[in-house]
């Protein structure tokens, strides 16, 4: 497992930028604490894809803003409690770390950003995969966030039969 989180977290650095709050949703009856931007990429050259085989490794990376869409960092969510984590239909969950993506001594640009990495083993179910992130903090704000189309039942990430390898010739 620590292979794969090493893996996931030498993901080439990026930065989110989407308008809106899409699919970033709080509690009953709390205004939005935060907003939560998050996509699914392939571990080791990060870029983006819904379709992944056993064998493979899913890295979901994420961005959380305050409600006027500011990026918070290190100092903010220590002093906040904030705490991130992707559940998946089966109530697997995949704690989010906050850090600098690539990890150093891999220049030259760096980011900062929440990730994640999730292993596919060899005998897991194909079909979709519904997942969320839930964004908490210690005053007990709750935000939810879900790929958008994911509810009305689109594929936003499948987990495929492996091809058989072909015979050698």
């Amino acid at each position: 497992m620590k292979l794969w989180t090493s893996l996931a977290i030498a993901c080439i650095a990026f930065a989110m930028a989407a308008p809106g709050v899409a699919g970033a949703q709080s509690a009953p009856g709390k205004a939005l604490a935060y907003r939560v931007f998050a996509d699914v990429v392939a571990a080791r050259i990060c870029i983006p894809r819904n379709t992944f085989n056993p064998g493979d490794t899913i890295v979901w990376r994420a961005e959380i803003q305050d409600p006027a869409g500011v990026r918070l960092l290190d100092a903010q969510i220590k002093a906040l409690g904030i705490q991130a984590v992707v559940t998946l239909k089966d109530g697997t969950k995949i704690p989010l770390k906050f850090g600098i993506h690539p990890p150093f001594p891999n220049p030259p640009a760096t980011d900062t950003y929440w990730a994640g990495a999730y292993f596919v083993k060899g005998d897991h179910p194909t079909g979709t995969l519904p997942w969320t992130v839930t964004v908490t903090d210690a005053a007990g704000n709750t935000v939810n966030f879900a790929p958008i189309g994911q509810g009305n039942g689109l594929s936003v990430l499948t987990i495929a039969e492996k091809a058989p390898a072909l015979p050698k010739s």
